[in-house]
């Protein structure tokens, strides 16, 4: 399955200019009743009770669209990218020598996951 979530494109007009509102009734009548193709789902249309669905669910994470806005290619205020769970993996490569009031080690070279 694939879970879409904006159309930009129908029938060879140009929805990008169109607020999010207008766009996604024209996506979910583009998917019909596909197997493959599903619209994504709104979780709530209160924000802090969709991360709290997204938690109780155990997603990742979950996208806040406004629903006035444009299409905007690139990073926007207007989507926002929320994680559930705020960490990260890192794996500790090398490490410097100490120096000055350092006993142990200077610095960890670290990588991100």
């Amino acid at each position: 399955m694939y879970a879409v979530f904006d159309c930009l494109y129908h029938d060879g007009k140009d929805l990008r200019r169109e607020p999010l509102s207008a766009r996604r009734p024209v996506m979910v009548r583009s998917i019909g009743s596909s197997k493959t193709l599903v619209p994504s789902h709104r979780l709530a249309t209160n924000g802090l009770e969709a991360f709290r669905v997204a938690k109780r669910r155990g997603y990742e994470g979950l996208v806040a669209k406004d629903l006035s806005s444009p299409y905007v290619e690139g990073r926007t205020t207007r989507w926002l990218k929320v994680k559930v769970h705020q960490e990260d993996e890192f794996v500790i490569s090398g490490y410097t020598k100490p120096a000055g009031s350092r006993e142990h080690f200077g610095a960890l070279l670290a990588g991100c996951l």
